[in-house]
């Protein structure tokens, strides 16, 4: 994979400072809270001025293309997933401080330094990382500062960006992974506190593809116990017809996590694994299973 395309300061400085604009009153995704960030005001995400790297490390376990990738795991989430592996972390500790930018683009730059070329990509993850979208583009401002060349940069998000977020985010990021969680509203709200996701997601998704600046675009989908039928069969079909060019990575491998919601949850039936497998072979989408047993 080519190294980031980002190379201009001026422009991702100007990018930075038009999603700070976005934050007060916040509209950086489409629950459009409107709360004043900038001034500390917490939003329906849960952050306020700052954003919170929670943990960061280099994984395998991402795409090939992208592995190994750097992991930038930031808190906040604008969703209240019941099945959420990382509910624990999403809650800013009392007394925890925001992460500083050109403080955490020091420490990547070290870790780019450590690490070498094994390193094929940046991935900001979360909770839901558009919330610090902000924040990702000044560390990227700061990072261009400190080296000329570093890997590319990718947001694994929900996908429920605004739109005006989601044009700058087409030019801050080499390229997206999309967690698409839910295949009808009902299920969008009894599982992860919003109705309208799926539909938002779905626009977002039609806007990434046609998108020429971040062209690389992967999708996931967690397959959840009992939602074969409802949630898992639609994303397939749908995704089959409106995005050809992406790659659908369906995650069968769900586990209930200690300190996560998902302990309330029932285990992942066999059968449900085949039957969604089936589904996906007999589609035209391509493809991947993720728990390493295809």
């Amino acid at each position: 994979m080519a190294l980031s395309r980002l190379r201009d300061v001026a422009l991702c400085r100007s990018l930075a400072e038009r999603l700070r604009a976005l934050s007060e009153p916040c509209r950086l995704c489409e629950r459009r809270c409107g709360a004043a960030r900038r001034a500390g005001e917490r939003g329906d995400c849960g952050l306020g001025q700052g954003a919170h790297v929670y943990s960061d490390l280099l994984v395998l376990g991402e795409e090939a293309v992208l592995s190994p990738s750097y992991l930038v795991m930031l808190r906040g989430c604008n969703l209240q997933c019941s099945f959420c592996s990382e509910s624990s972390e999403l809650d800013i500790p009392p007394a925890e401080q925001a992460t500083e930018p050109s403080a955490f683009a020091q420490k990547l730059d070290a870790q780019l330094s450590r690490y070498g070329s094994r390193v094929k990509s940046l991935n900001f993850v979360g909770g839901e990382p558009s919330a610090s979208l902000p924040f990702i583009a000044d560390v990227a401002v700061a990072l261009m500062q400190l080296r000329p060349r570093f890997p590319p940069l990718f947001l694994n998000t929900n996908g429920l960006l605004s739109q005006e977020s989601l044009s700058l985010a087409c030019a801050l990021f080499d390229g997206f992974i999309v967690d698409l969680k839910f295949g009808n509203e009902t299920c969008a709200g009894l599982l992860g506190g919003w109705e309208e996701a799926p539909r938002l997601v779905e626009r977002n998704l039609l806007s990434m593809a046609a998108s020429e600046d971040a062209p690389l675009l992967f999708v996931r989908h967690l397959l959840l116990p009992g939602h074969v039928h409802c949630c898992t069969a639609p994303i397939i079909e749908w995704f089959s017809s409106n995005v050809p060019d992406g790659v659908f990575n369906l995650v069968t491998a769900f586990a209930r996590f200690p300190g996560s919601r998902a302990l309330s949850w029932p285990g992942l039936e066999e059968r449900e694994r085949r039957e969604a497998i089936a589904l996906l072979q007999r589609s035209a989408v391509r493809h991947k299973l993720v728990d390493g047993r295809e």
